[in-house]
């Protein structure tokens, strides 16, 4: 009996918390599937053995038109992502994942009212988490770091950094007082 409920608890696990997120080659892979701005809600809903909650918002406008950029965003909060699409690039997926609370709730409310991602999360094979430092993403392969440094209340860290891989720019925040990497957004342009 003890035996069959191990086996019970370690599928039930595996099917909640086992999500993994690849983004290689400009391409984002959810459980070794590919994904993009095309994959429709219940599908991602399926691949996450989740129900998302979508929402639509108007934004800026389209370059040289008078006609608005629609956006859908589907947040998964039980598992700590957030997915992001538009009319305007139709094929374009962003992915928001949250790897750490941060320690001024204010910042997650803005950046990612989510609980925390418990899967993994790989960039060009780059395993990431919430314990990776800047010296240490400065050694991934195959892309090139900046960041920005800040002080405020005698507290100096780094707040924010870009991470290009290939030719796409993904944004990683950090807790302004602990310096843990707190979130990061793939595929996030200037629009969204």
């Amino acid at each position: 009996m003890r035996f069959l409920l191990i086996i019970v608890l370690f599928h039930f696990s595996n099917h909640i918390f086992g999500q993994r997120i690849d983004f290689k080659k400009d391409s984002l892979f959810i459980n070794s599937f590919y994904v993009n701005g095309r994959t429709s809600k219940s599908t991602l809903d399926s691949l996450l053995n989740d129900k998302g909650k979508e929402k639509s918002i108007t934004g800026k406008q389209r370059p040289g038109t008078q006609a608005a950029i629609s956006w859908i965003r589907i947040t998964y909060s039980r598992l700590g992502l957030i997915f992001t699409k538009n009319d305007y690039e139709p094929n374009d997926l962003a992915v928001a994942v949250k790897l750490h609370k941060n320690t001024n709730t204010g910042v997650d409310w803005n950046n990612m009212p989510t609980k925390i991602f418990s899967g993994g999360l790989y960039i060009e094979d780059n395993y990431m988490n919430n314990k990776r430092t800047i010296d240490q993403l400065q050694t991934m392969q195959n892309c090139k770091i900046s960041y920005q440094e800040s002080s405020f209340a005698g507290h100096t860290g780094i707040i924010q950094c870009n991470i290009v891989c290939l030719d796409s720019d993904i944004r990683a925040l950090f807790d302004f007082q602990t310096n843990e990497l707190t979130c990061i957004f793939i595929g996030y342009s200037k629009s969204y």
